[in-house]
């Protein structure tokens, strides 16, 4: 699979329910992989506005049936996956694997990941859901944790949304007292991809 996906306790829970119809958690768990190719049909990711977008937070939902709803958000997390062996993780990616390209090299990597935040069945409770998340994300930015990030490639994407492989973007910490070499602040001043990083005030199995 191209992207990580990352799903709470309560997606979970939901999935282990007995009394989910077996045919629905196939449902679910397939539309779920299919986001995880980078296959982002608009019926997968339509974008939700609102109290969301205020607290800049990328939050989308994918529809399962006329009324339920998969609400998933396109997020930066810690990758162990890459982390592991960047060298070979980045290349496989198709990104610069030099030290002096990325920087990346020995160090800590973060991707953008699908954050699978909640399957609400009852399309009047999706507002209540994303009240829960915009919550979460608060608690976070009141985290100790502040990591600043900064792009190690920009992918380019087809325009047709129809038939686009969205593929994740990758990221890697910064330090004040690190001097960066001047390729790469040549590279990055192209690029305006500084994220600053607050884990979220949630439970991730």
């Amino acid at each position: 699979m191209e992207w990580e996906v990352e799903c709470t306790s309560a997606v979970w829970k939901i999935l282990k329910d007995k009394r989910l119809a077996h045919n629905m958690k196939v449902r679910i768990i397939g539309k779920i992989r299919h986001l995880a190719g980078g296959h982002w049909r608009p019926d997968l990711a339509k974008k939700l506005e609102g109290i969301a977008k205020q607290h800049d937070i990328k939050l989308f939902e994918a529809k399962l049936t006329k009324a339920a709803r998969i609400l998933w958000e396109l997020a930066i997390a810690f990758s162990p996956r890459c982390s592991e062996n960047p060298e070979r993780r980045l290349k496989t990616a198709g990104v610069v694997d030099t030290e002096e390209q990325s920087g990346a090299v020995g160090g800590r990597i973060y991707s953008e990941v699908i954050r699978v935040w909640d399957i609400v069945f009852d399309h009047d409770n999706v507002s209540r859901s994303i009240d829960n998340i915009v919550k979460s994300h608060q608690r976070g930015q009141n985290c100790i944790i502040r990591k600043n990030l900064k792009g190690i490639d920009k992918k380019e994407f087809p325009k047709d949304r129809t038939t686009v492989q969205r593929v994740p973007m990758f990221y890697r910490e910064i330090t004040e007292d690190k001097q960066e070499p001047a390729i790469v602040k040549k590279k990055q001043a192209k690029l305006d991809t500084s994220k600053i990083y607050f884990p979220d005030r949630k439970s991730v199995v």
